[in-house]
């Protein structure tokens, strides 16, 4: 998923959109039940007036050859029958917070956040190469840099004469937005560098440094070059920013603005070893030294996670890659106890969805499963495998943080539209001693057919029907959760509208742009605080709309609030009704 930069208007054509914008806004504060409509409109108000601070997600239905299966979008599924024997857990869990497990808690609000890329729209990291890879072009052609040719910070070690490798410069923060900056990049060690592209002008070079001003232009990005690598003294620890940037800061401010508004940050699609589901080692991690986060072992090092939840003071919810050893599990909780602020807690979560087929956890849980004769069919061997495999990851996490348990909350997550999935993974063995937490993901979702188009009550009528469903299905699991006195919290939320192909793209985009879109955020958002309490977790902060979906609440970081009706919805229900922690 990727986000395209747009220009922002003029100033007195963004006040004046703003204002006219904001009418549906307005508007949602009859939709928000049993909400204060003059809090809202104050909110609202300060917005105006400027008075208040501020890949891809798969099936829904999980679909198992031997056990059971979804039909409809919007139907709930028939559980299989339970003619298993399994074990009652002996205890409960410790609470991990002043509230009661059965009872509701006060809502909060959380964000899941996209890997940070060259080509998206949100720049995260102050230095703009680090959003990049290398790649290599030879008298053959090009393609990706062969692992060999970097050391463990994705430094070049070798190049051949004739050879060149490049890296992309990502946008910085204004030129999102439409404006030209210049921009300075610094490096040590020596090779011949140089910097390409239309929007790269007016390059200076000097020994170990150069300058060129970005002039935005659509998607276009400058490309750093170096040849002519000098093998005893390469170039290494690359870095480009804005030429008045903090030279020590590590991530972007305006970034660190937009997420310190939220209780809690999932990086999930930051930590690439789980959702490619590759074996780590704690001795392969990427190390906080890494000049780039793209095509390394697991993503965002730890070191700069942990950072980004200190300087936006949210809660981090990380997931441990299924194939990772019990050293790198246990030295990562290790890290996050000793570095995290000791005012902020830790949500941790063993993979990603792992009864979602399209994933290659979940066929290597069944394959284990099945291995480990769990059960006789398909379903239960996914979700009994992930329960096991949940425990021995917590088990770890448990004893890093055995002097203050509070600080941890132990995640298990499963589909929101099968509750049966979550009675299975509960009731298996002791599991439901080991977490504090059952997660779901209740999307309002929906697959357009090719060649469907939406009627014109589509998101006050069918969408509103599916939530009803979607929400009942979320009842359901609350109340497994409340009879282990467990919260029960989202890891994933919000629409979930995808299309068949490109041609229905303008059509998806039209939808979010749609006012009555930021309405129906606003009556979601609503009815969670009201008959649920406790974390939501959205998707996503932003991103833009292509033919796999619109994950984004915002196309790209610092779009207008009149343009993004999710993003507008969100931020003043937050400010009406919603304190950070």
């Amino acid at each position: 998923m990727t986000s395209h930069p747009k220009v922002r208007r003029a100033p007195a054509k963004r006040l004046r959109a703003l204002f006219f914008g904001s009418t549906a806004a307005i508007g949602s504060v009859t939709i928000a039940g049993g909400a204060s409509a003059s809090v809202l409109f104050l909110a609202i108000l300060g917005s105006l007036l400027g008075l208040n601070g501020s890949l891809f997600q798969w099936l829904q239905p999980i679909i198992t050859a031997a056990s059971f299966s979804t039909v409809g979008a919007s139907k709930p599924s028939t559980p299989p029958p339970t003619n298993v024997t399994v074990e009652e857990p002996a205890t409960t869990p410790e609470s991990n917070g002043p509230a009661q497990t059965s009872g509701k808690r006060e809502m909060k609000l959380g964000i899941n956040i996209l890997m940070p890329a060259y080509h998206g729209g949100a720049r995260a990291f102050t230095n703009l190469i680090v959003q990049s890879p290398w790649w290599l072009v030879t008298s053959a052609g090009g393609g990706a840099m062969p692992a060999e040719r970097l050391d463990e910070n994705q430094n070049i070690k070798t190049l051949a004469a004739g050879e060149k490798a490049y890296r992309m410069v990502s946008a910085p923060t204004k030129a999102l937005l439409g404006q030209s900056v210049d921009l300075v990049c610094r490096w040590s060690g020596k090779a011949r560098v140089n910097v390409t592209g239309k929007v790269a002008q007016n390059l200076r070079l000097s020994a170990n440094s150069l300058t060129f001003t970005f002039v935005p232009s659509g998607t276009s990005r400058p490309q750093f070059y170096i040849s002519e690598l000098d093998m005893a003294n390469p170039i290494r620890d690359i870095d480009c920013r804005e030429a008045d940037a903090n030279p020590d800061a590590v991530y972007d401010p305006a970034f660190l603005a937009e997420l310190s508004r939220y209780n809690t940050i999932r990086f999930i699609k930051w930590q690439t070893a789980v959702e490619a589901n590759t074996p780590i080692r704690w001795v392969d991690r990427v190390r906080s030294t890494s000049n780039s986060y793209m095509a390394a072992s697991d993503g965002v090092p730890i070191e700069k996670m942990v950072l980004l939840a200190n300087e936006t003071q949210s809660n981090p919810w990380f997931c441990m890659p299924w194939n990772a050893d019990d050293e790198y599990i246990r030295k990562f909780a290790e890290y996050v106890r000793d570095h995290l602020d000791p005012g902020l807690v830790v949500y941790v979560e063993t993979s990603n969805e792992v009864w979602n087929w399209m994933y290659k956890v979940t066929v290597q849980a069944r394959d284990e499963g099945r291995a480990r004769g769990l059960a006789q069919d398909d379903g239960r061997v996914v979700l009994y495998r992930y329960a096991e495999r949940t425990g021995e990851v917590m088990d770890i996490w448990r004893a890093a943080f055995a002097n203050n348990p509070k600080r941890l909350v132990r995640v298990v997550s499963t589909q929101n539209v099968v509750p049966w999935a979550a009675e299975q993974v509960l009731n298996y063995k002791d599991t439901a001693t080991k977490v504090d937490a059952l997660s779901t993901a209740p999307y309002i979702n929906w697959k357009f057919a090719a060649g469907e188009t939406a009627p014109a009550n589509f998101l006050t009528k069918a969408m509103i029907d599916e939530m009803a469903v979607r929400m009942g299905h979320a009842a359901t699991n609350k109340k497994l959760a409340t009879e282990k006195g467990l919260r029960y919290i989202t890891y994933e939320a919000g629409q979930h509208i995808t299309v068949a192909g490109d041609a229905q793209v303008p059509m998806l985009l039209q939808l979010q742009q749609d006012p009555r879109m930021g309405e129906l955020y606003t009556r979601y958002l609503t009815q969670w605080k009201d008959e649920f309490g406790d974390l939501m977790v959205l998707f996503a902060a932003w991103g833009a709309t292509t033919k796999y979906g619109a994950w984004g609440m915002q196309e790209y970081m610092g779009q207008p609030l009149n343009e993004a009706p999710k993003a507008q919805a969100v931020d003043l229900f937050a400010r009406s009704y919603l304190t950070k922690h």
